[in-house]
């Protein structure tokens, strides 16, 4: 599937949500742009179509997080322990795209 394709296709199912579902179809889109987003920081195919092992997870920064939830930085912050926050340096802190993804998928499907 092309982008074109792809467009055309998300640009629809945002047009015949149902009023009712309007959060359920956010929450979705949030997690699918998490997914897409995780994925597009994985390491590339090499020549030979495998991927490169991958030595560490990747991680958000607190205002990644805070766009991907549709929340303040400051929630992030006052919830960095529930995603499993690293602490570089006072005042920096990152968030493991893994745990961030899980956490993002288990709040739009509820469980």
């Amino acid at each position: 599937m092309n982008i074109h394709d792809f467009r055309a296709k998300v640009d629809a199912l945002v047009r015949e949500a149902p009023a009712d579902a309007l959060p359920a179809a956010i929450g979705e889109l949030a997690r699918g742009q998490a997914e897409l987003e995780a994925r597009n920081r994985q390491p590339k195919p090499t020549a030979n179509g495998r991927r490169p092992p991958r030595e560490v997870d990747q991680h958000y920064t607190a205002i990644e997080v805070a766009e991907l939830l549709a929340v303040k930085k400051s929630w992030v912050y006052a919830h960095a322990d529930e995603f499993g926050a690293v602490r570089l340096s006072e005042g920096c802190v990152r968030f493991p795209v893994s745990m961030v993804n899980r956490i993002v998928k288990r709040s739009t499907t509820g469980g």
